[in-house]
C-alpha cells in the first residue's frame, strides 16, 4: 500500500507540475500543448530520444542512490554534484602516470580512483557528522561549490589541453579508454550498471541484517546505540558509500560522454538525483522509473531549446514544481497514516 500511495503522489505531483508550467507558458504567449508534446516526443517519442534519456538516466540514477543510501540512516546528502565532479577528476588524474599501460588496467584504475575520490569527498561531511554532530546536509552542499571551482581551476591551469586554443578543457582521453557505445546511440553499458546497483542496494537494505540495522539507525539513532548497533560506523559508511556511487557517475561522464574534463561536466545531475531520492522517500525500487522520468525532463527541455527557443531551464522549473507538490503532499500522507492507525486500533478493540 505504501508503494502504491507513493506512486500516486508522484503521478499526481507530475500532473500538477505540468499544469503549472503550462500556465506559465500561456502567460508567455506560448502554446502549452505544443510545448509539452515537444518535450515528450524529444525524450520518449523516438529511438534516439529514448537513448538520450537513458544516457542522462545514468548520472541521475547514480546520484539518486548517492542520496538514498545515506537517507536510510537518517542523513541528507546534497553533495552528489560535488562527489560526481571529484569522481571525474580522480578518473582523469590517474591516466597521466599510467600512460602507455594496457587499456583494461587503466580503465580499472580509473573506475577505482573515481569511486575512491567520491567516497573521500563524502567522508568529509560523514566524519564531521559522526564525530562532532555537524549538519551533513550543509557541509555536503557547500562542498559542491568547492569541487566545481576545483575542476574549473584544473581545466584553466594544470590540466588544460595545450591544443585547446585557450578554451578551458582538459586533454582528451586516449581512444582505448573511451567506453564503446551501444549501436548508433551515445548510450553505454553504464545504464545497466546503474540499474543493477539500484536493485542490489534495494535488496541489501531490505533483506540483510546490515540493511536492517542501517534502517534502524535512521529511525532512532539513540535507541540503536543502546542495543549495541555501531551508529557512528553506519553514519560514516552510508554517506561515504553514497559518495562512492556518485564518483562512479563522474567516471561515466568522463569515459563515455565528455571524454575530457570540462567546466560544464554536469547538467546539475547531482541535484536532480537528490530530487529523485527525495521524491521516492526511501522507496528504493521507485528510484529507477523516477530517474528515467527526471532524465526525460532534462532531455525534453534540451529539445525545447533547439526547436522552440525556450531555455533549457524549463526542465529545471518542471523539476522544481514536481518537488514542491511532492512536499505539499506529505501532510496529506501523514493524515492518511494517522487515520489508518486509528482505524486499526479501533478494530482491534472491537475484536
Amino acid at each position: 500500500m505504501s508503494r502504491l500511495v507513493s506512486v500516486a503522489i508522484i503521478v499526481g505531483s507530475l500532473i500538477l507540475a505540468l499544469l503549472v508550467v503550462s500556465l506559465g507558458l500561456v502567460l508567455l504567449g506560448q502554446q502549452p500543448d505544443t510545448i509539452l508534446l515537444t518535450m515528450f516526443s524529444g525524450a520518449f517519442g523516438s529511438f534516439y530520444g529514448l537513448s538520450e534519456t537513458l544516457l542522462r538516466t545514468v548520472p541521475v540514477l547514480l546520484c539518486a542512490l548517492a542520496a538514498a543510501i545515506p537517507a536510510e540512516s537518517g542523513q541528507i546528502n546534497i553533495g552528489g554534484e560535488g562527489q560526481l565532479h571529484l569522481g571525474a577528476i580522480g578518473a582523469v588524474l590517474v591516466t597521466g602516470p599510467l600512460m602507455g599501460r594496457s587499456a583494461p588496467l587503466v580503465i580499472i584504475l580509473m573506475i577505482t580512483a573515481a569511486i575512491f575520490a567520491g567516497a573521500v569527498w563524502a567522508a568529509i561531511p560523514a566524519t564531521l557528522r559522526a564525530l562532532l554532530g555537524v549538519n551533513e546536509a550543509l557541509v555536503s552542499l557547500f562542498l559542491n561549490y568547492v569541487a566545481i571551482y576545483l575542476l574549473q581551476y584544473l581545466v584553466q591551469g594544470p590540466l588544460r589541453d595545450p591544443a585547446s586554443q585557450g578554451w578551458p578543457m582538459g586533454s582528451p582521453l586516449d581512444k582505448d579508454l573511451v567506453l564503446s557505445r551501444l549501436g548508433d546511440t551515445r548510450l553505454h553499458l553504464g545504464i545497466f550498471v546503474a540499474i543493477l546497483l539500484a536493485l542490489f542496494s534495494a535488496a541489501v537494505i531490505r533483506l540483510t541484517r546490515r540493511g536492517t540495522e542501517l534502517r534502524v539507525v535512521g529511525l532512532n539513532a539513540a535507541a540503536s546505540a543502546t542495543v549495541g548497533i555501531p551508529v557512528r560506523g553506519y553514519l560514516f559508511a552510508s554517506l561515504a558509500l553514497g559518495g562512492a556511487v556518485a564518483g562512479l557517475a563522474g567516471y561515466y561522464e568522463i569515459a563515455a560522454v565528455q571524454h575530457r574534463l570540462r567546466p560544464d561536466l554536469s547538467l546539475g545531475f547531482g541535484y536532480s538525483g537528490f530530487l529523485v531520492a527525495w521524491i521516492c522517500r526511501r522507496q528504493l525500487l521507485l528510484i529507477i522509473p523516477v530517474s528515467i522520468l527526471v532524465a526525460g525532463l532534462i532531455v525534453g527541455a534540451e529539445n525545447l531549446q533547439i526547436t522552440s527557443g525556450l531555455p533549457a531551464a524549463t526542465g529545471d522549473v518542471a523539476q522544481g514544481f514536481l518537488l514542491l507538490f511532492v512536499l505539499l503532499s506529505q501532510p496529506l500522507l501523514a493524515w492518511l497514516k494517522r487515520r489508518r492507525a486509528i482505524r486499526l486500533v479501533m478494530e482491534s478493540e472491537l475484536s
